[in-house]
C-alpha cells in the first residue's frame, strides 16, 4: 500500500469514523455469531485425518471385530497384597457396579476372568472368584497362583508382584457424534468416587482409550478458561504500564475481544473443531492483536503528547504502519497457514483458526482502533524520552557494525551446533504435563501394570474356520512368544492362549496338554464349546470374526517414543513374512503406531512447509520493497531467529515433540514482523526522506524502536502464558515462540541495522 493511499486511507478514517465504528460492529456481530456452532470433539483420533493409512487399518479391523474404548480402573491396595479377601470382594463389587456405565459391554477383572477346568469327563467355565465362594486361605492361594501363571490376564489384569490389579469397563459408543464420551465417564467416576469412600485403604486410578478422549476435551476446556483470562489481564497491565493511557488500553483490550471473538465465530461458520493444539488460538491471537495495536498506538500518542491533534495523530501514523502492519498480518497468517502440510488435521484447524484470527485483528486495527482513538479523550502525560535513547541505541549500534556482526557470527555459529542435537521423536503420553491428574495416574499404571500404547492385528487364516488349522494356531502362539520376548512389551492377548487352556482342560488339566490341539476338527470343537459356554458379555466377537477366517491379536507396550514404537511395528510385520505362512501376513495398527506415525508425518510437514514459508516471505518482501537487494537482507534476521531458537532448545531439550515442531511455520510469520517495520521505516528514511544509511538507521530505531520493544514482550508474555497449559505440546510451543520472538528483537536492534550499514552504500537508495 504505496504512502499516497495510506494518506487517502487516513484521511477517510478521521472523517468517515462512525462509519468505520459500525462496518467493525456489523462485522464483529455477523462473524462472532458462529461461535455457538463450534464443536468441541472428545475422540483422540480427531489428530489423524481420514486417509491416514493407520487410521483406515484400525478402522477396518474394528468393523470386523467390535469398535470398543476401554476405561481401565487400576486398584493399588495400600498394603500391597490384592490377593486378601477385603480386597477381592472389593474387586466383585467394582466389576458389578462398572456394568451400570452407559454403553458398557463387558467388564474384565481378575475376580470374574472365566477360568476354564475339568471336572471329570466335563469341562466347566466359572468366574475365577464367584461371587458366592468361600474365600478360605487356601482358596486365595490357589487363585493367586493361577492368575500370576495365567498369560491372558498377567500384566494387563494383575501385576507380577500381585499389588496391582485392574477392572476393565468396555464400552461401544453408537458413534452419534462428539460428546458421547461424556454420559460413560461421568458414570465411571461416580462409581470410582463411591469406590473410593467405601474402601479408603485402596488407591483407585482412571486410564483407559475413552479416558484419554475426554481428557483432551476437559483439558482444553480448562486451558481455555484459563489462558484466556490470565491473558487479558497480562494484556491490561503491559499495555497500560507501556502505554500510560487508560483510554489507549482499553481501545486496544476491545480490538482484541472483537478479534478474539470473531475468530472463534468463523471457526463456527466454517466448521472447525476446538481441540487440545487450537485450545491455544485465543492467547496466540490476543498476542499478536496487540503488535498491531502497539505500532499504531505508539505513533498515534507520540504525535498527540507532541501537540498535534487526534485525527492529524491517526492520520500520521496510518500514514506511517498501515504498510507494514498489512505486511506483517499477512506473513504472519501465511506462516500459520504452512500448517496445511501437516497431515494432522487439529494442527491444520489450529493453524487456519489463527491465522483468521490474525486477519481480524489486523481488520479491527485499521477500522475500529483509529476510529475510536479519534473520539476518546487525548493523552496528556508527556512522554519519557524514549526517542532520545533509542537514537542515542542507534548511533551506538552503527558505531559498532562490525564488532556486532563478529560477535554475532560467533552466536550464531555456536548456537547451530544445537541443531545437531535434535532428535525428532514423539510419545503420546508426554503431550499432557507431569502435574495433570491423568497424566500421574498413566504413569503409575505404566510402571507398576502395563502400559497404555497398543500394537493391534488382524490375522487372516486360509479362508472360513481357518483359524482351527493346527498350522495357523501355531503360527498365532510362536508369534504370540516372540513378541513377549521382545523389550518394552507388557502383554499380548491372543486366542492361541485359549485353545491352549482348552486342550489342558479337556484333558483333565494335565498341564503336558497345555499345547496347541493336534487336530482342526479337535480344536474347532474346543472353541464351539468355550463359546457356548462363556456367561453373558464374554463372548468371542471382539477376538474372531464372523467366518472365524481371522483372530485379532493385542500387544500393550510400554509407554516409549515413537522411533521403538516404529521399530517394533517393522519387526513385527518382518516376522511375519519371514516365519509365517503367506496368508497369515499383516500389518499393524492401534494407537500406539498411530501416535507415532504422527511424529514422522509431521517432521515431513516441517521439512516441507519452513523453507516454502522462508523462500515465500522473501520473494513477498523483495516485491514490496522492490529490491532484491533488501529482500535477500531481510532473509538474514528472519533465518537467524530460527536458527538460534531450535539451537536454543536442542541444547536445553534435545528433542523436537509434535508441539515444539507445529511452531515452526508460526516462528516464521512472527520474526518477520520486527523485520518489516524496522526495514519500512528504515527505506521510508532512504527513499521518502533522502538520508544516508547511518542516519537511516537512527530514525528507524526512534521511530519503529519503543514498539518493537514493547510488542516483543507483551508478545513473550503472551507466549509465556501457554507454559501453565495442561498439554506439553502448548506449553512447549509457547516456549519456542518466545524465544524465537527474543531472538528476533535481537536480529533486528543489532544484526539488521549492522549488515544495513556494512551492504547498503550511501549511493544506493
Amino acid at each position: 500500500m504505496s504512502a499516497p493511499h495510506t494518506t487517502t486511507y487516513g484521511h477517510l478514517v478521521t472523517r468517515q469514523r462512525w462509519l468505520f465504528i459500525v462496518l467493525a460492529v456489523i462485522v464483529f456481530v455477523i462473524t462472532v455469531a458462529g461461535a455457538p456452532r463450534i464443536v468441541l470433539d472428545d475422540n483422540y483420533r480427531i489428530f489423524f485425518s481420514d486417509d491416514n493409512p493407520h487410521l483406515l487399518a484400525l478402522n477396518e479391523l474394528e468393523e470386523v471385530y467390535a469398535k470398543e474404548e476401554t476405561v481401565l480402573f487400576v486398584l493399588a491396595p495400600k498394603d500391597g497384597e490384592v490377593f486378601e479377601e477385603s480386597t477381592l470382594r472389593a474387586i466383585q463389587e467394582l466389576s458389578e457396579a462398572s456394568w451400570q456405565i452407559t454403553h458398557g459391554t463387558r467388564v474384565d477383572s481378575i475376580t470374574s476372568f472365566q477360568r476354564t477346568y475339568a471336572e471329570g469327563d466335563d469341562i466347566v467355565i466359572d468366574d475365577l472368584v464367584p461371587e458366592d465362594a468361600e474365600l478360605t486361605e487356601q482358596f486365595v492361594a490357589d487363585i493367586k497362583e493361577y492368575t500370576l501363571n495365567e498369560p491372558r490376564i498377567l500384566n494387563r489384569l494383575i501385576s507380577p508382584d500381585a499389588d496391582v490389579t485392574a477392572v476393565a469397563a468396555t464400552i461401544i459408543l453408537p458413534g452419534d457424534g462428539p460428546g458421547e464420551r461424556a454420559q460413560p465417564i461421568a458414570d465411571a467416576r461416580a462409581i470410582a468416587d463411591e469406590f473410593r469412600a467405601n474402601h479408603p485403604d485402596i488407591e483407585l486410578y482412571m486410564v483407559g482409550g475413552a479416558v484419554l478422549s475426554m481428557m483432551f476435551t476437559e483439558y482444553t476446556q480448562k486451558d481455555m478458561g484459563t489462558l484466556t483470562p490470565l491473558m487479558y489481564v497480562i494484556i491490561f497491565i503491559a499495555l497500560g504500564t507501556i502505554l500510560r493511557s487508560l483510554w489507549s488500553t482499553l481501545a486496544s483490550v476491545l480490538v482484541i475481544m472483537f478479534a478474539v471473538g470473531s475468530a472463534m465465530g468463523l471457526a463456527g461458520w466454517f466448521d472447525l473443531h476446538l481441540t487440545a493444539p487450537s485450545s491455544a488460538m485465543p492467547t496466540i491471537v490476543m498476542t499478536l492483536a496487540v503488535a498491531d495495536c502497539v505500532h499504531l498506538l505508539t505513533t498515534f500518542l507520540a504525535r498527540t503528547r507532541a501537540g498535534a491533534t487526534r485525527s492529524d495523530a491517526i492520520e500520521q501514523s496510518l500514514q506511517l504502519n498501515l504498510r507494514p502492519v498489512t505486511i506483517t498480518s499477512g506473513t504472519t497468517a501465511l506462516g500459520l497457514l504452512t500448517t496445511q502440510f501437516s497431515d494432522v488435521p487439529p494442527l491444520q484447524e489450529y493453524g487456519i483458526m489463527t491465522a483468521m484470527g490474525v486477519i481480524m485483528a489486523w481488520f479491527y486495527s485499521i477500522t475500529l482502533l483509529p476510529a475510536l482513538m479519534t473520539l476518546l479523550p487525548a493523552p496528556k502525560v508527556r512522554a519519557a524520552n524514549e526517542v532520545g535513547f533509542f537514537d542515542r541505541f542507534g548511533s551506538s549500534v552503527a558505531n559498532r557494525r562490525r564488532e556486532i556482526l563478529v560477535i554475532s557470527s560467533f552466536v550464531i555459529v555456536i548456537t547451530g551446533f544445537g541443531l545437531t542435537q535434535i532428535d525428532f521423536k514423539n510419545n503420546w503420553v508426554n503431550w499432557f504435563k507431569n502435574s495433570t491428574e491423568f497424566r500421574q495416574d498413566l504413569d503409575f499404571v505404566s510402571e507398576n501394570l502395563s502400559g497404555a500404547s497398543a500394537l493391534e492385528y488382524s490375522i487372516p487364516a486360509d479362508g472360513p474356520g481357518g483359524i482351527a488349522d493346527p498350522e495357523y494356531l501355531t503360527a498365532l502362539d510362536e508369534f504370540a512368544q516372540w513378541m513377549r520376548n521382545q523389550p518394552y512389551v507388557d502383554h499380548v492377548s491372543t486366542l492361541s492362549d485359549t485353545m491352549r487352556q482348552l486342550n489342558m482342560s479337556m484333558h483333565g488339566d494335565n498341564p503336558d496338554y497345555y499345547r496347541i490341539p493336534e487336530s482342526r476338527e479337535l480344536a474347532a470343537q474346543y472353541l464351539l464349546l468355550y463359546e457356548m459356554s462363556l456367561a453373558y458379555g464374554f463372548d468371542l466377537n471382539n477376538t474372531i470374526n464372523v467366518d472365524k477366517s481371522a483372530t485379532r491379536l493385542l500387544v500393550i507396550t510400554e509407554d516409549k517414543d515413537s522411533a521403538i514404537i516404529n521399530g517394533m511395528k517393522e519387526s513385527s510385520e518382518a516376522w511375519f513374512e519371514n516365519n509365517a505362512p503367506e496368508y497369515m501376513r499383516t500389518q499393524a495398527t492401534g494407537n500406539g503406531v498411530m501416535f507415532a506415525s504422527i511424529a514422522e508425518r509431521t517432521i515431513r510437514g516441517i521439512a516441507i512447509s519452513t523453507p516454502i514459508a522462508l523462500i515465500t516471505v522473501t520473494v513477498l518482501l523483495t516485491l514490496l520493497f522492490r529490491s532484491l537487494r533488501y529482500g535477500l537482507i531481510c532473509l538474514v534476521p528472519n533465518l537467524v531467529p530460527i536458527i538460534l531458537a531450535f539451537g536454543l532448545w536442542g541444547f536445553l531439550y534435545g528433542r523436537i515433540n509434535f508441539g515444539v515442531a507445529c511452531v515452526s511455520g508460526l516462528a516464521v510469520g512472527i520474526v518477520v514482523d520486527d523485520t518489516v517495520h524496522f526495514m519500512s521505516k528504515y527505506l521510508h528514511a532512504r527513499r521518502t526522506e533522502g538520508m544516508q544509511p547511518e542516519a537511516s538507521v537512527r530514525y528507524a530505531f526512534t521511530t519503529v524502536g519503543p514498539a518493537l520493544l514493547t510488542t516483543s514482550i507483551v508478545l513473550i508474555l503472551g507466549f509465556s502464558v501457554m507454559l501453565v497449559s495442561s498439554f506439553n505440546f502448548n506449553a512447549h510451543m509457547g516456549m519456542l515462540a518466545a524465544l524465537a520472538i527474543g531472538s528476533a528483537l535481537l536480529a533486528d536492534l543489532f544484526l539488521l541495522p549492522a549488515v544495513l550499514l556494512i551492504v547498503d552504500r550511501p549511493d544506493r537508495t
